[in-house]
């Protein structure tokens, strides 16, 4: 990602929407908005009202208090554009590339770990935004700071609460799960990542597969054989996956 993508008009506009400085007003609005539409709720506010650093203020707080995930969504990523153009305005330049991205990507950064403790809801919807970010090559950070975001998102959570949550959440909540246990990097992640396998649909087995290749290739010959051998015959799943994997028992 280029320094010049760093700039306010970086990434798409949302529609104009009426203007007004009450956060409450605003809060509002967007949250009927969302009820009423299946698009993204518009946040938009005359810059001549509030400064940046108000704005930014405005739209965390909106975020915050959003419990609409289009709402939730959008605040954030305004947000997040609004961090963007406030650091781009104080660079040099003069100043090296990757001192550059430094300065506009830590604060984002910072952010989004921040929301991801929030909750269950808030952590997947980081998530897939960095996954989308580092699978697309662009979003608000580079790749190298999105996969940081994931790695320190998984290391934050608990091991027990990623497990509760493959086994019991769905959609969003499951899918986030399956990346973070991949991205946490860790060995004792394989047996809940194999045994949600065996029940996930086509989307999450394809994440599962993704994850097991990328993160724990060099483990999974031995895992797999210390599963046959403990099975009389691997189920339909786990023989799918061994073949996924070309891996032969």
């Amino acid at each position: 990602m280029s320094i010049n993508e760093y700039s306010e008009g970086a990434g798409p506009s949302p529609a104009a929407a009426p203007s007004t400085a009450s956060m409450s007003a605003i809060a509002n609005y967007i949250e009927s908005y969302a009820e009423a539409s299946s698009t993204v709720a518009p946040l938009i506010i005359e810059a001549q009202e509030l400064s940046p650093q108000a704005r930014l203020d405005m739209y965390i707080s909106v975020a915050s208090r959003a419990t609409n995930l289009h709402v939730m969504e959008t605040a954030f990523g305004i947000a997040l554009r609004t961090i963007r153009a406030i650091q781009n305005a104080s660079i040099s330049s003069t100043m090296p590339t990757a001192a550059k991205l430094k300065t506009c990507e830590t604060p984002i950064l910072n952010l989004s770990l921040e929301f991801a403790g929030k909750s269950p809801e808030w952590r997947a919807l980081i998530v897939h935004m960095m996954i989308e970010n580092v699978g697309t090559g662009s979003g608000h950070l580079s790749i190298n700071r999105a996969k940081q975001v994931l790695k320190d998102i998984a290391k934050r959570t608990p091991f027990i609460s990623l497990v509760s949550e493959l086994k019991l959440a769905t959609g969003s909540r499951r899918m986030a799960a399956i990346y973070l246990l991949g991205w946490l990097k860790h060995e004792k992640a394989i047996e809940p990542l194999v045994e949600a396998y065996e029940v996930a649909n086509e989307q999450q087995q394809s994440a599962i597969v993704e994850m097991l290749e990328e993160h724990y290739s060099h483990k999974m010959p031995f895992y797999l054989k210390w599963r046959c051998t403990n099975r009389q015959s691997p189920t339909p799943a786990l023989a799918k996956l061994m073949h996924l994997l070309d891996f032969e028992a």
